[in-house]
């Protein structure tokens, strides 16, 4: 029997019951998709719940590709860059944010200036929708040679201070593998981070600052590495991983760094307070975790193996540090059919969480599939964790009514809603907040006690 059957039956019969309470997380979603664009992916989201990610329609045969910005006060996703940049992602790799967002709304990303160099720059965008692109060009003495001067913007902090990777062109032939380093800088030209743009044999990688101006990547061995100026701190030094390559993801505000190890498919998270590494718990049964994202709660997104030894497994998933445990985030939705978009039916597979917030907001992509189409199609989306509502108001409109018990049946088996929450509606049942408010509460009606117990019974047979 289901343990909040046996919890029913407790409130039905009047017997004593603990506070049943879980950890596992329960969200909204939402589809950040800009109108008139068939696909998209959201990459980062800042403490207003604004999101910033890239959106592609089929024009003429071909994908046509924009950043987008996701206002929440007024939730709307709105293209910009159109006709001015063209958006990519970063020149040294795949598997990284291609936008980023800080809670001032300035935006880094990664493009090709249309009318301009043809190489990659990384830029600082501001002004909402209607705003400006700041280009963040290349490192200073930079030449035309090797795999020629480029850079990529991968993060900006609270002070408007980006930081990515950037090549110094110091080959001596084309695709002579060639000087990569990490910059932080505000403007052109960029700055390298260490100084040490003459050694050649250099590949130091950025991908994450914060506030206090640390940069989280890797080094020229391939190492997750904490840079601070000429400063390096090998993160996975003396653990079983010391061997094998891995990158750092992101970082937060307390130096907590999220990360991942390339070979033994691990996720981890580093903290500077103490030099200690902790291991993500896998997901399901698979054997591969990556690490996207880290919020100053601890908690980390990314993305894994759902099943062993299969394809197309990869899943979404949210590890809160509160209750140490990963959680796949398609099975923690609370409406898969909302919001409804003309065309296009529930959400399905969550592939990746790309981002998350101090409140536990979380962006990524996912699949929708439109109407009478063989394949999904990936979509943007934002995960707002629900709350449950005091004294059973389990909708949380004010009022006590049948939808509250709908409501509630949708949420039980997650795990959102419990017996005592159930017991708390049918207690208020036919009243309003005001009245729960001053205690002007009527004994449940006849009709709700009957209704609570063919629920119970309906579930004991179920069971």
């Amino acid at each position: 029997m289901p343990r909040h059957t046996v919890q029913l039956l407790a409130v039905l019969l009047g017997m004593s019951l603990h506070q049943f309470a879980t950890a596992a997380p329960l969200y909204k979603i939402r589809d950040l998709t800009p109108d008139g664009y068939s696909t998209s992916v959201a990459y980062d989201i800042n403490s207003s719940g604004d999101a910033v990610g890239v959106a592609g329609t089929f024009a003429s045969g071909s994908l046509e590709e924009a950043y987008f910005l996701y206002d929440h006060s007024e939730e709307t996703s709105t293209v910009f860059g159109v006709g001015a940049v063209v958006p990519h992602g970063s020149f040294t790799g795949s598997g990284f944010r291609e936008a980023a967002i800080n809670d001032s709304g300035q935006i880094a990303g990664t493009a090709r200036f249309i009318g301009g160099s043809p190489q990659l720059r990384g830029f600082i965008y501001s002004g909402g929708a209607s705003g400006s692109f700041t280009n963040l060009g290349v490192l200073p003495g930079a030449t035309a040679t090797g795999i020629r001067p480029a850079s990529d913007a991968l993060d900006i902090n609270s002070s408007g201070i980006a930081t990515g990777t950037a090549t110094s062109g110091a080959g001596t032939i084309n695709n002579e593998g060639d000087n990569l380093d990490v910059y932080k800088s505000t403007a052109s030209p960029i700055v390298d981070i260490d100084g040490d743009i003459t050694v050649v044999t250099r590949g130091d990688r950025g991908r994450a600052i914060n506030d206090a101006g640390l940069v989280a990547g890797s080094n020229e061995s391939s190492r997750a590495t904490l840079f601070d100026g000429p400063m390096e701190t090998i993160l996975l030094a003396g653990t079983p991983y010391a061997s094998e390559a891995s990158v750092a993801m992101d970082l937060n505000d307390s130096g907590m760094v999220a990360g991942s190890a390339i070979a033994s498919n691990d996720a981890f998270i580093y903290d500077s307070s103490d030099s200690s590494v902790t291991v993500i718990p896998q997901i399901g049964t698979g054997n591969r975790m990556n690490a996207k994202a880290i919020n100053e709660e601890g908690d980390v997104v990314g993305h894994g193996d759902r099943d062993g030894g299969l394809s197309g497994q990869a899943r979404g998933y949210v590890y809160l540090g509160e209750d140490a445990t990963s959680y796949i985030l398609e099975d923690h939705i609370l409406d898969k059919t909302v919001p409804a978009v003309p065309g296009l039916g529930d959400w399905g597979t969550l592939r990746t969480g790309w981002g998350i917030n101090d409140s536990g907001w979380i962006v990524g992509n996912g699949e929708r599939r439109f109407t009478g189409a063989s394949f999904p199609t990936g979509r943007a989306y934002l995960l707002i964790p629900t709350v449950v509502p005091p004294n059973g108001d389990i909708n949380d409109d004010g009022q006590y009514t049948g939808a509250d018990f709908l409501e509630w049946q949708r949420g039980v088996d997650t795990g959102l809603y419990d017996a005592d929450d159930l017991a708390d509606w049918a207690a208020n049942y036919g009243t309003t907040s005001l009245q729960v408010s001053i205690g002007n509460v009527p004994e449940p009606s006849a009709a709700v006690l009957l209704m609570l117990a063919g629920v119970a019974a309906l579930t004991v047979r179920r069971s």
